[in-house]
């Protein structure tokens, strides 16, 4: 088993390589005056390279995931602000927001204190679960929405448990399909597996790193309503001092995330006055 695994990772490095360049000649060749219809050409072709070297990248992290075990990834240790993390998350999925038109909004305490732990691991989970979201919400009035709390324990008060709550207002998960979920390489409806790709290892892997932080994932989900993913990951806190400033554009209004109540990526659509109103 560890040998099947080692030759999927070996094999998934030998044909990301390769295929960067097509991507790249790709986008170059874009920009080189074409006409109308070879510009088309070429731009289904890197749509469709960037979908493989997605599922290439999956295979190869669940492969690099699964061969360490959740007891032997490797975490690194080091400050944080939630802030941040988020301005760079929202960044990663803004061209998905873009793409499906949803209304995105994240929305943290007002107070959020700084922690140290894996910032990587953790904003790679984010991204898995928030993609997912975009991906699912509705054709038409789509809603995510990425929230978090923080709980500080009298008894332990140099820890804190971090609870990140991701929903969207998509189809749903029937009840019998919540089990396949984290299993790897499954698909809950595999007519939006053929509609939208992928492999089925985002939320297998999402799994194995968040309990390597000793931490648990969760989903509720009503057909039709809305499904909703829970991260609950225990961090060591940090003094504010032992990290950089937040970005100026961070700090101030409507334009960042430490007043709290912050909306992030929002296009104006039928929902916007009722995000506005709630966040």
């Amino acid at each position: 088993s560890r040998l099947s695994r080692r030759f999927v990772a070996n094999i998934s490095h030998e044909l990301r390589t390769p295929l960067n360049s097509v991507i790249a000649f790709s986008s170059l060749l874009l920009d080189s005056g074409l006409s109308t219809l070879h510009e088309e050409y070429v731009r289904s072709s890197l749509t469709s390279a960037e979908a493989l070297l997605g599922i290439i990248n999956q295979v190869l992290e669940y492969a690099k995931v699964e061969s360490a075990g959740a007891e032997e990834i490797r975490l690194s240790d080091e400050p944080f602000h939630l802030a941040t993390l988020c301005d760079e998350l929202v960044d990663i999925v803004a061209a998905r927001v873009a793409s499906r038109e949803v209304e995105f909004a994240v929305h943290l305490p007002q107070s959020m204190p700084s922690m140290r732990g894996d910032r990587f691991r953790l904003r790679q989970c984010l991204i898995n679960l928030c993609d997912n979201a975009v991906k699912f919400a509705r054709e038409d009035g789509g809603v995510v929405t990425l929230r978090g709390t923080v709980d500080i324990s009298d008894d332990n008060p140099d820890t804190a448990s971090l609870q990140l709550e991701v929903r969207d207002n998509g189809k749903g998960i029937p009840t019998e399909k919540l089990s396949l979920l984290f299993k790897p390489f499954s698909q809950v409806d595999s007519h939006f597996a053929r509609q939208h790709g992928g492999t089925g290892l985002g939320l297998a892997i999402t799994k194995k790193i968040v309990e390597a932080m000793d931490g648990s994932i969760t989903c509720t989900s009503q057909p039709n309503v809305a499904t909703c993913f829970t991260l609950a990951i225990p961090f060591a806190l940090t003094k504010t001092a032992d990290i950089p400033a937040l970005p100026e554009h961070m700090q101030i209004g409507l334009g960042g995330f430490a007043k709290g109540k912050v909306l992030v990526c929002l296009k104006q659509g039928p929902h916007s006055e009722t995000l506005l109103e709630t966040y």
